[in-house]
C-alpha cells in the first residue's frame, strides 16, 4: 500500500490546498488503494504558530500591499538560471531539520508539493542524499518563483507551454516536465455544448475562498439594470454574505463557502462569465469550464504576476479600472461581440487531452514509487 504525502503550505483555504485535493482525486482513480495525507510543514513543526503566521500574512497583504509586492518580487522573482538560496537561509535553518524528521516519521513513497516552500526543503534534502523519495512539483500559478526546489525533482506539472520553456532554460530535463494546466478536480468536466441561453445572463463574482479582494466596494459600485443576475461567491466571509443578503436585491444572490467540488462544478456550468482575482486555480477552473474571466482586483505577489502573464496571452480581461467605468456596460458589450474571448480560451486549452495526459502521468508517478 503506497503512502503519498501532499504538501501545500499554511492552513489557509487556498489554491495550494485545492490543487492538492485535485491531485489526490486524480491519483485515487489511478491508485485507489493508496493512502494519502496532506501535511503543512509549519503547523506540523510549530503547532499553533501557524495560525499566527496565517493571520499576519493576510493582514500584511491587505494593509501593506506595496511592501509585500516589493519584497515578493525582490526575494522570489529574480530571474536567472542560478538562484541564491542564501536569501532563504534562516528558513532553511528552521525547517530543514523539521522536514527531515517529518520524512522519517511518515515514510512516504511519494511527495507531491503544491507550494514552493516544502518543495525547496524536500528537494534540498534529496539533493544532499538524505532521502531518495520521488518528488513531484505541481505549480499553482502561471509563473514559477525562485523559492521552488528544482534539483532532484522527478516530475514538474506546469500550467502551460511557456512554463515548460522556462524550466527547460533552467536545465530541467524535458521528459520530467508535463504541461497539464493547473490541475483541477476531475469533476470539473468541460462540455462543448453551450448552456441554454436565458433571457438574463448570470455572472459570478469571486474573491477567493476567504472572501478577500475588496468585493464589498465593488458590489457597492454595481448598478444592476436587470440584464445580468450576479452570484456573489462569498467564501468564508460572513460579513460579505450578510452585506449582499441585506441588500435584498433580486439581481444579487450570495453564495456561501462551497466545499463540494461537484456543487462548484454545477455552479460554473450556470455562469456566463466570472469576475474574479487572478488566482491560479480559479483561472484554471474557468478555462476548463470555458467561462470568460474579468479581473477586477489582484493581490500583491503571485496574483500580480499571474495577471501580467494571463492578460498578455489574452486569457483574461482587464476590469481593474472598475471604479471609473460602468461594469455592466463592459459585460454587455463583451457578450454582444460574439464571445471572441471564449473562442480564444478553447484554442489555449484542450481539456479532454489534459485529462488523459494527467491520468497517465499519475499512473507513471505511482509506478516510479513502486519498490
Amino acid at each position: 500500500m503506497k503512502k503519498i504525502m501532499l504538501m501545500p503550505f499554511l492552513q489557509i483555504s487556498s489554491g495550494h490546498h485545492q490543487v492538492a485535493d485535485a491531485i489526490k482525486a486524480w491519483m485515487e482513480e489511478a491508485q485507489p488503494e493508496a493512502v494519502f495525507e496532506k501535511v503543512d510543514i509549519l503547523s506540523h513543526s510549530y503547532g499553533k504558530a501557524e495560525r499566527l503566521v496565517s493571520l499576519v500574512y493576510l493582514k500584511w497583504i491587505h494593509s501593506f500591499p506595496a511592501v509585500y509586492s516589493f519584497l515578493y518580487k525582490k526575494l522570489a522573482c529574480r530571474s536567472g538560471k542560478d538562484k541564491n538560496e542564501k536569501r532563504f537561509l534562516i528558513y532553511l535553518m528552521l525547517f530543514i531539520p523539521k522536514m527531515r524528521r517529518l520524512i522519517e516519521e511518515k515514510k512516504p513513497d511519494l511527495i507531491v508539493c503544491t507550494h514552493a516552500f516544502p518543495s525547496l526543503l524536500a528537494s534540498r534534502l534529496k539533493h544532499a542524499g538524505q532521502h531518495s523519495i520521488p518528488i513531484v512539483n505541481v505549480y499553482t500559478d502561471y509563473f514559477i518563483n525562485q523559492l521552488w526546489g528544482t534539483k532532484s525533482i522527478d516530475h514538474h506539472l506546469v500550467g502551460d507551454q511557456k512554463l515548460k520553456e522556462h524550466l527547460l532554460e533552467m536545465g530541467i530535463d524535458e521528459h520530467r516536465i508535463h504541461v497539464t494546466g493547473i490541475p483541477v478536480h476531475p469533476v470539473m468536466k468541460w462540455t462543448q455544448e453551450k448552456k441554454n441561453r436565458r433571457s438574463n445572463l448570470i455572472v459570478g463574482i469571486m474573491g477567493g475562498s476567504m472572501g478577500a479582494g475588496g468585493i464589498i466596494n465593488f458590489i457597492k459600485k454595481l448598478n444592476p439594470s436587470g440584464a445580468i443576475h450576479y452570484k456573489v461567491f462569498c467564501g468564508k466571509n460572513q460579513e460579505l454574505f450578510d452585506f449582499v443578503k441585506n441588500k435584498d436585491n433580486p439581481l444579487l444572490f450570495p453564495v456561501g463557502y462551497i466545499q463540494s467540488r461537484e456543487e462548484m462544478s454545477r455552479l460554473y456550468d450556470d455562469l456566463d462569465a466570472v469576475i474574479s482575482k487572478p488566482g491560479g486555480v480559479t483561472v484554471s477552473e474557468c478555462l476548463t469550464k470555458n467561462v470568460p474571466i474579468f479581473i477586477y482586483h489582484k493581490l500583491p505577489g503571485q496574483e500580480e504576476m499571474n495577471f501580467q502573464l494571463l492578460f498578455s496571452r489574452g486569457l483574461v480581461m482587464d476590469m481593474l479600472d472598475w471604479e471609473r467605468t460602468n461594469v455592466e456596460e463592459i459585460l454587455l458589450s463583451y457578450f454582444a461581440s460574439n464571445e471572441k474571448q471564449a473562442v480564444k480560451q478553447q484554442e489555449e486549452r484542450n481539456v479532454e487531452e489534459m485529462e488523459k495526459v494527467l491520468q497517465q502521468i499519475i499512473k507513471d508517478i505511482v509506478k516510479v514509487s513502486s519498490p
